[in-house]
């Protein structure tokens, strides 16, 4: 009667009934129990379940020889199965009953044993009220399979802490011990329970025996064993040496445990650890490949308003810098399978502030100048400081902001909260008020949501969507595309605003005919497109906001919820205008569904041939949500003025459309793919087109593309005859020089 058989003894060989049963009871003391629950759980973020099982699993393994242990775990049965389903304050049994196999690892040590047992408890789906319905409710082979399974002997409850529900001050009072539950002819299903909870400050072990199968002084032992195990992992816990993570704590990253352990080798201060967007991963990988090229690094600067406190705007910089966690975020990929960003628990933002009143004007705008150029300079990969702050007195009068930061970290939707926030906790400082209370959502929400998404779905709409192209689109250069350098040296840069007038009839047309902005916008640049390249089937970039509507808080979280994917437009010439772009919106909306794909993952479900990028021009169309200020309108009613955003990808042509009162374009090209003659075309045909849009949308496709061929057959007649005079004027010259 010493010992069982821990794999399964046969508990119907002999009457196991309740009549037999007897208890016998430890306890810890208060300071104990008092440590168990509020200090140990910080030196392996476990919870009280853990530990106190890592402890039984040695007791047991010490007792049977064995290093694994097989038990049945009894839970509250209240787990988060539906969303939107709260049953904590349920009346009704939900008691969940399952078995578990503890292993200990080889490795000796109370620091091991604990990590081992903390992640096989968390590898166990919805802490196992499923299994009860496999094994009952299923009905098919895995029912049969469940059944034939060895039997747990022994059963382990940790009851929770029992002052929590009847607290001194209570009417009522928990009195020991407690009087049986069943019927004393039940048979009993294990040979041993072993149920804690906590009362009165202490946590109490009762154990609970067949006496005809175990001697008291056994179980006697057993306890005693037990509760020296806890206090051995209590001790260890709050030593200095304790500490560490398990993979379990950050489940998005999907890492081994030696993987994590060399992160945290490097920086043990880890908040949370989660791989990158799929942006992220794109942008990384530009970054790396050109490092000192400036691309996706943003400065956005301003005059800031007379008056201002720079020292107090600083410190409502840091406090927003330690309110959302992708600020302190860095990114690795050495030696993992994917990059990953690793938040900080702490960062502080680099804020210089400097005086330059001394200088003269011309000497500021060189600095300033030489500021925007080298804006990368602050920081590098991998970061946490992928963003920094400078504040410069120009004059008594005058100061300036320069903001910098990673496109990596957040896109420009998240520029404008980001601001209101600073702007609202400085104005709190300045009046001595209590600071707003902090945001509830975080980046990696974003991430654990992109991560339940159906990849094989997304897939299969892609590979629809690019059937059939199969060579990029080319632009209007002239110059060759081919064995372009790593490295940037120039940019150019062409800039023009449709006034008030036009972009409220643009905005009606747009309401009338229930179309987005985004959708005409975006037609007329695939129709641009089309008349440089001679196609009727053009594919460019689109930047999408890449919000989920179903995902709580995303309109008002921080970080790079954007993506940028094809947008494949069949141009059909003899169609009606208006009816062509609703055929294009729906086409968006259905792509709506899918924004979150992996531009790399979709260039591999496209026909066009690995290494060849899928399009060579992208366009983005920003407009503040409703109820919601842009940044700029934001920024001027703070005072701010003399906005500059200085904004580069790694693309040859990108456009940047913000609309306000007017709609405004920012078109940015590569001098190595296209002159200042050239860029300067295609901003105004695309002015051009879109004004002609505009002013006549009832037309055909092809009404509105001849009369953009036309204007170009023009343009180029002009520039001919301003050439031939050009020619002439030089050769007049020449004659004259002679003479």
């Amino acid at each position: 009667p010493l010992d069982f058989e821990p794999s399964g003894a046969n508990l119907e060989a002999e009457a196991n009934l309740e009549a037999e049963a007897r208890n016998l009871s430890l306890n810890l003391s208060r300071e104990e129990t008092t440590a168990l629950l509020r200090e140990v759980p910080a030196a392996y973020n476990t919870q009280i379940n853990d530990v106190l099982l890592t402890a039984f699993a040695q007791t047991m393994a010490a007792w049977t020889g064995r290093r694994t242990v097989l038990t049945h775990l009894e839970g509250h049965g209240r787990e988060e199965v539906l969303e939107q389903v709260d049953l904590s304050r349920t009346v009704g049994w939900f008691t969940s009953l399952f078995p578990v196999k503890l292993a200990l690892p080889d490795e000796p040590g109370a620091g091991p044993a604990l990590k081992a047992i903390k992640e096989q408890l968390r590898a166990i789906p919805q802490r196992g009220i499923g299994y009860g319905l496999l094994r009952y409710l299923s009905g098919d082979a895995r029912a049969a399979q469940l059944a034939a399974a060895p039997t747990a002997p022994v059963l382990f409850n940790y009851l929770g802490q029992f002052d929590r529900v009847l607290p001194d001050s209570a009417l009522f009072r928990l009195n020991q011990p407690l009087v049986g539950s069943h019927s004393q002819n039940n048979t009993r299903r294990h040979l041993l329970n072993v149920n804690t909870f906590v009362i009165d400050g202490r946590l109490h072990m009762e154990w609970t025996y067949a006496q005809h199968r175990h001697r008291r002084e056994t179980i006697a032992r057993l306890a005693g064993e037990f509760a020296e195990a806890l206090r051995g992992l209590i001790g260890h816990c709050l030593s200095p040496e304790a500490g560490g993570f398990t993979p379990s704590d950050f489940p998005l990253a999907r890492l081994s445990q030696p993987q994590l352990d060399r992160l945290v080798a490097v920086e043990p201060e880890i908040e949370d650890i989660y791989p990158l967007s799929s942006l992220q991963q794109g942008m990384l990988f530009h970054t790396l490949y050109a490092p000192h090229s400036g691309f996706y690094v943003l400065q956005f600067s301003a005059d800031l308003p007379e008056g201002l406190d720079l020292a107090r705007f600083a410190q409502a910089w840091q406090e927003v810098t330690q309110r959302h966690a992708v600020l302190r975020s860095r990114f690795v990929w050495e030696g993992l399978a994917e990059p990953l960003q690793v938040v900080h628990r702490t960062a502080s933002l680099p804020v210089t502030i400097e005086d330059w009143r001394d200088l003269p004007a011309e000497a500021q705008a060189e600095k300033l100048a030489a500021y925007g150029r080298d804006r990368a300079s602050d920081f590098s990969l991998p970061g946490p400081a992928l963003m920094s702050l400078r504040l410069i007195r120009l004059s008594d009068r005058r100061s300036r902001m320069l903001w910098n930061f990673h496109h990596i970290l957040f896109d420009r939707w998240s520029m404008s909260p980001l601001l209101a926030e600073v702007i609202a906790i400085y104005t709190a400082l300045s009046q001595g008020q209590p600071l707003p209370a902090r945001r509830l959502h975080q980046y990696r929400d974003y991430i654990a949501w992109v991560q339940r998404q159906d990849v094989a779905e997304a897939e299969r709409f892609w590979r629809r969507a690019l059937a059939g192209f199969s060579q990029p689109t080319p632009l209007l250069a002239d110059r060759d595309p081919g064995g372009l350098p790593g490295e940037v040296a120039d940019f150019g840069r062409r800039r023009f605003s449709l006034p008030p007038a036009e972009t409220e009839r643009l905005i009606a047309l747009a309401q009338q005919q229930r179309l987005t902005l985004n959708t005409i916008i975006q037609g007329a640049w695939g129709l641009l497109l089309s008349h440089w390249s001679g196609r009727h089937d053009v594919l460019f970039g689109s930047i999408v906001p890449g919000r989920p509507a179903d995902l709580p808080g995303a309109q008002t979280t921080v970080g790079l919820f954007m993506n940028t994917l094809p947008l494949r437009l069949r141009v059909e010439p003899e169609r009606e205008l208006l009816d062509w772009l609703a055929e294009q919106q729906a086409a968006q909306l259905a792509l709506r569904q899918f924004d979150y794909s992996p531009l790399v993952a979709v260039q591999g479900w496209s026909e066009v041939p690995r290494g060849t990028p899928l399009f060579d021009s992208i366009i983005g169309v920003q407009r503040a949500a409703p109820g919601q200020p842009s940044l700029l309108s934001l920024a001027g009613e703070f005072g701010m003025s003399a906005f500059d955003l200085i904004d580069w990808n790694s693309l040859p042509l990108s456009l940047a459309v913000e609309i306000e009162t007017q709609v405004t374009v920012v078109m940015k090209y590569d001098h190595r793919r296209f002159d200042e003659a050239t860029g300067a075309r295609m901003a105004d045909q695309f002015e051009r087109l879109l004004r002609a849009l505009i002013a006549r949308p009832e037309r055909t496709v092809q009404a509105l593309l001849a009369e953009l061929a036309e204007a170009d057959r023009a343009g180029r007649q002009a520039r001919k005859q301003l050439g031939a005079k050009k020619l002439q004027g030089l050769k007049r010259k020449r004659v004259v020089a002679e003479e």
